[in-house]
């Protein structure tokens, strides 16, 4: 699940794909994996696209709870408003292996010299078709308070 929480106080509850959310609010996510597996956070704001954490993404164990980002930090969304999207991507192998593609057009994408339309172009980008690699979409509206 992919959970949003709008103050420190907050009850988190969960993402939905087309939300609206506001500057402040923080995101985290929570995977229980049935196998091992490799999961990354691609977030697409103001043009630009970043891994998160980075481009090796987090190692989950078969069965246990994994969170992204680790150690109980949470991606915060700044003033920068507009529509945005997170890409919960989640391979049974190590990414550069199970779609090199996939891997080399998530890292061109990355480059922060690089803007990217965080609209539809972006769904295709992230299109996979190896097998054992699932791509999910959360688009959300980011507005002021």
């Amino acid at each position: 699940a992919v959970q949003v929480a709008r103050s420190n106080a907050a009850t988190p509850r969960e993402l939905v794909d087309g939300d609206t959310l506001m500057t402040g609010d923080r995101l985290r996510l929570s995977v229980v994996a049935s196998t091992d597996a490799h999961l990354y956070l691609a977030f697409c704001a103001s043009q630009h696209l970043q891994m998160v954490p980075s481009q090796q993404g987090v190692r989950a164990a078969a069965g246990q709870l994994a969170v992204i980002p680790e150690a109980g930090g949470e991606l915060l969304l700044d003033d920068q408003l507009g529509s945005e999207v997170l890409y919960v991507i989640v391979s049974q192998s190590e990414l550069s292996r199970a779609d090199p593609a996939l891997a080399a057009r998530i890292a061109a994408a990355s480059d922060p010299a690089r803007t990217v339309d965080c609209g539809a172009s972006l769904d295709g980008l992230m299109k996979s078709t190896a097998d054992g690699v699932a791509v999910v979409r959360y688009r959300f509206r980011h507005v002021a308070p």
